[in-house]
């Protein structure tokens, strides 16, 4: 009997003693948390990064489209406000002083180099002058002012121009100011 209680014993020699269950249990629940824990964080963190690696590339597209914007029409104030100089020396052409024909003649000569040569620096600026009269009548480039009935003219064409309108590059910055018809 005592061989039988001897076989019965554990041995000790060489043999690991296993850990207990709630230890064991303990040590994988800290495995499962801490993973989780850890794809989580990198998770969080990922998406912040691509989150803010969005908003820097929409950030950058828009910044590009307001440089463009303000490289373009940077100047369209400045021209805005040089179009009453313009228009003074229109009507002064149009009005001419009541003098000697030598007298009136170069004063037209000369307010007409004049213009020209402030129309060529605002055209180099980007200012265009729109075309209105014989045209067809567009709300975008044109302001309608008065109907007139004239049969040698299509309906809904620009008859005459009473303010020249003009773009500056692509948009306009002034329709011109006109009389359609409208052939009843």
């Amino acid at each position: 009997m005592t061989e039988q209680k001897q076989s019965k014993e554990p041995q000790t020699e060489n043999v690991e003693v296993p850990e207990t269950e709630t230890e064991m249990e303990e040590k994988e629940e800290q495995a499962e948390e801490s993973a989780p824990a850890e794809d989580s964080a990198y998770e969080e963190l990922n998406k912040r990064y691509l989150r803010l690696l969005a908003d820097f590339d929409n950030f950058k597209r828009r910044t590009a489209g307001e440089k463009e914007d303000i490289a373009k029409y940077g100047t369209m104030t400045l021209v805005k406000e040089l179009l009453p100089v313009l228009d003074s020396f229109e009507l002064a052409l149009k009005n001419p002083p009541v003098d000697s024909e030598e007298n009136l003649a170069a004063y037209q000569e000369g307010f007409a180099k004049v213009q020209k040569q402030f129309i060529d620096c605002l055209g180099k600026a980007g200012l265009e002058r729109i075309e209105a009269i014989g045209q067809e009548y567009d709300p975008n480039f044109h302001e309608a002012i008065m109907v007139v009935d004239d049969e040698s003219q299509p309906a809904n064409t620009v008859f005459d121009e009473l303010r020249a309108g003009y773009k500056f590059k692509d948009k306009v910055i002034r329709p011109t100011v006109c009389r359609v018809t409208g052939n009843k």
